[in-house]
C-alpha cells in the first residue's frame, strides 16, 4: 500500500526552493522522488520542408524521458495570390502579387478600347485583357485612364410615309405632323386655318379669290384697281405716295445715304446722283494675259476704273495657280517649281527577308505570297488587306488509372506552364511515393481482463506508435496518458503491454483497434 504524505511546506519556486518532490506509485517502488527539472518540458518549433506548403512542427522533450514526446505539425498552404516559401530552417516568406488596371487611350469609336490588367510582383505576372466594343448606336471611347459610352440616338428611323393633308384645327406650331420618331414615321401637312393655326395653303383658290386671316378663299370686295404714285421732294430726300381712288394714301419716304443725291425731280419720277466718296466705282472689267503666281491665282489691279483681271500659272509649293503651258507626254508637273519635268524611271526592286532563309530580290512585276507556317494561315482581301490567322489547336485529353500500393510511386502532373499567348511552354511530372503504411484502421483486437496482468498481447497490425491503439476496457474508452502524464500502456512492433492491471471484464470486454 502507499505511504501517507503530510506536513508539508509550501514553496513558492520548485526550481529553486525545492531539492526534489516526492509521491508514490500504485505498484513496484511506493516512494519516489522526481527532480523538479525532470517535470519540464522543452519545446523545439522548426519548419520541417521548403517549398510552397512548409510545416512547421513542435517537438517537446522532457529530461530523464527515454521516449521523445510526439512532435506536433501544422501545414502551411499559400491560396489565390498569396504564396508560401519555406527555406526548411525557421523560416517562412509570404508573398503576394500586385496588379496593375490600365486603359489604353482609343479615340475612334469604330476600334476596341482595351482594359488590361496586369500582375506586376510576386507570383502572377500574367496579363488579361478585355476589349470594351460599342454596338449598334453604342460607341466607346477613353483617353487619359476614363472610359466614355455614349448610347446615341434612342431609336432609328425605318420608313419614312406620306400622310394625309389635314386641317390644322388643334393650335399646332407647325405646318407639319410627324409621328413617331421612330420606327415607321408618316409625314402628314397640315393646311393653314386662321390665326396661329400654322398650315400649308389650302386648296380651293381661283383668279379672282384670295386666302383671309380665317382660312377661307373669299372674292375682294374692293375692286379699286386704279392708283397714282407722284413724287415729291428735294436733293436729300424724296417721297413717293401710292394713292387709290377710293383708298388711304401710302406714303413712302426715300433717304440718300453717304455719298447719294436725288436730282431731276418729277411727279412721274427721280434720278439717284453718287456723290463721290472714298471708294470709287468700277467703270470696266477686262482680262489680262496669263502671268505666273506669286502667291494667289488671280491678280485685280485696279480695284476701280478700269479693272484687269489676271490669271497665274502655278509657281510650285504654296503659290496657288492655274496648270502651266508646256507640258507633253511622259512628263508632270514639279511641285517644287511649278515647271513640267519627265518621268523619273521605273520600278526599283526591293528586298524581303525573314528571321532566317535568303534573301529574295522583288522585282517588277512579281509577287509576294505571306505564306503561313505551323499553325499558321493568311487571307488576302479586298482593300490591299492581308489577315494572319492562328489555326484552331484540337487537344486530345487520355485518361488512364493508377492504383499504388504501400511504398510503390505514380507519376503525376504537378505545373503545367504557359507563355502569355496561351501556350503550353513545359509540364513538371512528379513521381509520388505512396507511403509504406495505410491509412484507416490496421486491425480490431479483443481480449477478456482477469484483475491481473495480461502480458504482451499480440495485435493484428503494427501501429506507427503507441498512441495509434484506441483502447476501451467494457465499452469505456480508456486515456493514453494517466494524471501524472505517463503512457498507460507501450507498443513493442505488434505486441502492446499494459501498465496496470485491466480488470475483470466479460468475455472479449477490452477491445483494441489499431489505427495505421
Amino acid at each position: 500500500m502507499a505511504v501517507k504524505f503530510s506536513d508539508f511546506t509550501q514553496k513558492q519556486d520548485a526550481s529553486v526552493d525545492v531539492t526534489n518532490m516526492v509521491g508514490y506509485l500504485v505498484n513496484g517502488e511506493l516512494n519516489i522522488m522526481i527532480p523538479p527539472a525532470n517535470l519540464d518540458t522543452t519545446y523545439v518549433v522548426s519548419n520541417l520542408n521548403g517549398g510552397a506548403s512548409p510545416t512547421i512542427s513542435i517537438q517537446g522533450t522532457k529530461p530523464g524521458q527515454a521516449a521523445s514526446i510526439n512532435p506536433s505539425t501544422v501545414s502551411l498552404t499559400g491560396s489565390g495570390a498569396t504564396l508560401l516559401a519555406g527555406n526548411g530552417t525557421t523560416t517562412i516568406d509570404f508573398a503576394s502579387t500586385a496588379y496593375a488596371l490600365a486603359v489604353g487611350v482609343n479615340a475612334d469609336p469604330a476600334v476596341n478600347t482595351p482594359v488590361t490588367l496586369t500582375g506586376l510582383a510576386g507570383g502572377d505576372a500574367h496579363t488579361d485583357t478585355v476589349n470594351l466594343i460599342g454596338t449598334g448606336t453604342v460607341q466607346i471611347t477613353s483617353a487619359g485612364g476614363v472610359i466614355t459610352i455614349d448610347g446615341g440616338s434612342t431609336g432609328d428611323v425605318t420608313s419614312l410615309n406620306l400622310g394625309t393633308v389635314a386641317v390644322n384645327t388643334t393650335g399646332l406650331t407647325g405646318s407639319l405632323t410627324i409621328t413617331p420618331n421612330t420606327g415607321a414615321v408618316t409625314i402628314a401637312s397640315n393646311t393653314y386655318n386662321g390665326g396661329n393655326n400654322i398650315g400649308i395653303v389650302p386648296s380651293g383658290g381661283s383668279a379672282t379669290t384670295f386666302l383671309q386671316g380665317d382660312g377661307n378663299w373669299a372674292t375682294p370686295t374692293d375692286t379699286d384697281t386704279t392708283y397714282t404714285f407722284p413724287i415729291t421732294g428735294n436733293t436729300a430726300a424724296v417721297t413717293a405716295t401710292l394713292t387709290g381712288t377710293t383708298g388711304t394714301p401710302d406714303p413712302v419716304l426715300i433717304t440718300g445715304g453717304t455719298n447719294v443725291t436725288f436730282s431731276s425731280i418729277t411727279s412721274a419720277g427721280f434720278t439717284i446722283d453718287a456723290a463721290g466718296g472714298a471708294s470709287a466705282p468700277v467703270d470696266d472689267v477686262t482680262a489680262g494675259s496669263a502671268g505666273t503666281s506669286t502667291g494667289d491665282s488671280l491678280t485685280i489691279t485696279p480695284t476701280t476704273g478700269n479693272v484687269v483681271v489676271t490669271s497665274n500659272a502655278y509657281a510650285g509649293g504654296a503659290n496657288v495657280g492655274h496648270v502651266p503651258s508646256g507640258g507633253s507626254a511622259g512628263e508632270y508637273l514639279d511641285g517644287a517649281a511649278g515647271a513640267w519635268i519627265t518621268i523619273p524611271a521605273g520600278y526599283t526592286s526591293w528586298n524581303l527577308t525573314g528571321d532566317s532563309g535568303t534573301t529574295e530580290a522583288i522585282a517588277d512585276g512579281n509577287t509576294v505570297d505571306v505564306a503561313g507556317g505551323t499553325d499558321i494561315t493568311t487571307v488576302a482581301s479586298s482593300a490591299d488587306t492581308l489577315t494572319v490567322n492562328h489555326a484552331a489547336i484540337s487537344r486530345t485529353d487520355t485518361t488512364s488509372a493508377d492504383s499504388p500500393t504501400a511504398g510503390t510511386s505514380v507519376d503525376l502532373v504537378k505545373t503545367i506552364s504557359t507563355s502569355a499567348q496561351g501556350h503550353v511552354t513545359a509540364i513538371d511530372v512528379s513521381t509520388v511515393t505512396w507511403p509504406a503504411g495505410g491509412g484507416g484502421f490496421g486491425s480490431i483486437n479483443q481480449t477478456t481482463g482477469t484483475g491481473s496482468s495480461l502480458g504482451a498481447i499480440t495485435l493484428g497490425s503494427t501501429p506507427a506508435a503507441a498512441f495509434n491503439c484506441l483502447i476501451s476496457i467494457s465499452g469505456v474508452t480508456q486515456n493514453y496518458l494517466d494524471a501524472a502524464g505517463t503512457p498507460n500502456w507501450t507498443v513493442s512492433t505488434n505486441t502492446l503491454t499494459f501498465a496496470f492491471d485491466p480488470p475483470v471484464t466479460a468475455t472479449n470486454g477490452i477491445q483494441i483497434i489499431v489505427i495505421a
